[in-house]
């Protein structure tokens, strides 16, 4: 009857040990398709959560105002530096960040320009 109880004990101790530990978390990796872009290109995002690829059911945000992302890409006519995350199952990926370039124009004039101080 004593080893029957100490049996018991040793299973239930086991057993609450063994519902304590929490399932290990998969790490969430947002990536892009280029760090830099001009302002006439698109960045294009996917997400996985481990090995697995889980860009259609994640959500993808915009650091600076927390807006969504429309699938799973950004465009913009403003140059400047963007970062985003990924939110997936209340898991969140790390920021990464995107530097949008202006597209600069160099044009001729006829027009003359002198460094004499005047506009």
């Amino acid at each position: 009857m004593k080893t029957i109880g100490t049996a018991l004990i040793a299973a239930f101790v086991l057993m609450t040990a063994v519902s304590c530990v929490s399932p290990r978390e998969e790490p969430l990796t947002l990536t892009l398709s280029a760090e830099e872009v001009s302002t006439s290109e698109t960045v294009y995002f996917t997400v996985h959560y481990g090995e697995m690829d889980v860009t259609d059911e994640a959500r993808i945000f915009l650091r600076s105002t927390n807006e969504e992302l429309k699938d799973a890409c950004f465009s913009t006519t403003v140059p400047g530096e963007y970062e985003f995350y990924a939110a997936y199952n209340d898991v969140f990926s790390d920021f990464i960040k995107v530097t949008v370039r202006g597209d600069a124009t160099l044009a001729a004039s006829t027009s003359m320009i002198a460094a004499d101080g005047t506009d």
